[in-house]
């Protein structure tokens, strides 16, 4: 205390490195010193943070499993050089996962903090790959802070991985494709050992016939462990996905986009018969024989198919020839067609019909294929 030498005197007081308040009285000469009213004069003195000078986990993060948020989300505090909690802080910290920790790749996602009173709580952290020893930085600025290390553990299993058919492929060939049972981070489920059942958009591919049968995974040494290799046939152009299912949970997965093209031609058909006299049209040239009225034309194409019913691009071009059964009657024209590589399919030719009750038959043929027949007749 130092006398100011007219009445007054001047205290100087250290503050305690904790935050607080404190009371202070005067005495002189061991005396009370008294206001005017009688009671002892005395001071409140509030103890306030200093500056941020760094920032501290006060929640370390924990009990994370692949792709689902920790069970325990990190609590970052800014504090002064004496470990107070700096209320009035007004930074942003954020989180990333430290270079070198955990497991290369990995990715920290759905992080969302909120500062009150200077602590920063955060909440959907989450981090995709399994390993040991990751580690959070929170930074802010220059200030940083590294959390414990800590494991994520490999979750339950939430979906099927399936992928590894070859694309684009040939109708009727087989490949492998492979099932995964994998967590929300895409780790594989070591203990996976539900059973799985195939379906395809390819409707000729069903189990037994180009899908696998149902398979229940195994688990332990030389076993499955969570992944499988299966073959597959797809057979219908152009597009196709497959799809494994769990016959228990119906967790699921699919590969699609796989691109089917069509084997080599081996059958002809007739295809898009269309007649106006009769407001006649079909795709596959059904219900014959077909019904003309007289003094009509049909329009129709000669078409080239896989073995699986695709449309199919021969090697080389190839001609049909047309023949009716009666010219006078059905009339066709031309009487032959080429179909050429490297992009037609079909042909199109006309059948004219005159006033005639008989019935008729077009027959295409061309080296290499069956013979077919159109069968017409009159309405």
């Amino acid at each position: 205390v130092t006398d100011n030498g007219n009445g007054t005197y001047t205290a100087t007081v250290t503050a305690p490195t904790a935050t607080g308040s404190g009371v202070f009285v005067a005495t002189l000469g061991g005396s009370a010193v008294k206001s005017g009213t009688g009671s002892q004069t005395q001071a409140t003195v509030t103890y306030t943070p200093g500056t941020v000078t760094k920032l501290v986990y006060t929640t370390q993060p924990s009990g994370a499993a692949g792709g689902t948020a920790f069970t325990m989300q990190p609590v970052v505090t800014a504090e002064d050089a004496n470990n107070n909690t700096v209320t009035s802080y007004a930074g942003t910290v954020t989180l990333a996962i430290k270079s070198a920790t955990g497991t290369a790749g990995a990715a920290l996602s759905g992080c969302s903090g909120s500062r009150t009173n200077g602590v920063t709580t955060f909440s959907g952290c989450k981090i995709d790959k399994s390993g040991s020893g990751y580690i959070l930085t929170a930074t802010d600025g220059t200030l940083g802070v590294d959390s414990t290390p800590f494991t994520v553990t490999v979750g339950p299993a939430v979906s099927l991985a399936v992928s590894g058919f070859t694309s684009p492929t040939t109708a009727g060939v087989a490949h492998n494709v492979i099932v995964t049972a994998v967590d929300a981070g895409a780790n594989t489920v070591t203990g996976y050992a539900g059973t799985v059942h195939f379906t395809s958009s390819d409707p000729q591919a069903t189990a037994g016939s180009g899908l696998p049968a149902n398979y229940t995974f195994t688990t332990g040494a030389g076993n499955d462990n969570g992944t499988h290799t299966f073959s597959a046939t797809l057979k219908t152009a152009p597009t196709q996905s497959i799809t494994a299912t769990d016959t228990s949970t119906s967790i699921t997965g699919s590969q699609t986009g796989i691109t089917v093209n069509a084997t080599t031609a081996t059958v002809m058909a007739f295809v898009n018969c269309a007649d106006a006299g009769v407001s006649y049209s079909s795709a596959t040239c059904a219900g014959q024989p077909i019904a003309m009225s007289n003094n009509t034309t049909l329009t129709a194409n000669v078409g080239l198919f896989d073995s699986f019913g695709n449309p199919s691009v021969p090697a080389s071009a190839v001609t049909v020839s047309l023949l009716s059964s009666s010219q006078a009657n059905y009339a066709v024209s031309p009487a032959s067609v080429l179909v050429t590589p490297p992009s037609s399919v079909s042909a199109q030719f006309s059948v004219a019909k005159n006033n005639t009750t008989t019935t008729g038959t077009i027959t295409a043929s061309a080296t290499g294929f069956t013979s077919i027949t159109l069968q017409l007749k009159k309405v």
